[in-house]
């Protein structure tokens, strides 16, 4: 009978860890799709507003959503050549969060895969279809994710 109970809890313990590892993984997505749209919302406005607004949009976005050494490589990166290190240089628009998936990459911890589609001016009047994926590595902070790096920068 002892032998059972012994089972038993190895069960529920197995089924409690499980249940949170994939709780884990929902949340990192849940805060990768969230944090993409809202980068979204701040580049897509970049055009219009002032330097200092977009500068500040971006920082606050990026004080929330990622770690302090990739906010630092980011805003680094902005100054020096003007492209987004979040999105692989590639960009992202609202037609590209509609294709984006997000999912756990199965090999290495904490990495998860953000793909999508975007469009790449090749002249002043013709555009193509680029794909693109991005590893996205997620760090634990308190009881939330915060973005690490991309692509491995900035390790």
């Amino acid at each position: 009978m002892k032998f059972l109970g012994v089972i038993f809890t190895i069960y529920i313990l197995h089924i409690t860890c499980y249940g949170q590892i994939k709780t884990d993984h929902q949340k990192a997505i849940t805060m990768l799709k969230t944090y993409y749209n809202e980068h979204t919302k701040v580049w897509e406005y970049k055009d219009t507003e002032s330097p200092d607004v977009f500068d500040k949009k971006l920082d606050a976005l990026q004080l929330r959503y990622c770690t302090k050494k990739l906010r630092s490589f980011s805003q680094k990166v902005i100054a020096d050549r003007g492209t987004d290190v979040l999105t692989n240089y590639m960009g992202i628009d609202i037609t590209s969060i509609k294709t984006m998936t997000i999912v756990k990459y199965p090999v290495k911890k904490n990495i998860y895969i953000v793909s999508y589609d975007t469009f790449i001016m090749i002249s002043s009047t013709e555009a193509q279809r680029q794909h693109v994926i991005l590893h996205v590595g997620v760090v634990k902070a308190g009881n939330d994710y915060k973005i690490a790096s991309v692509d491995g920068y900035p390790e």
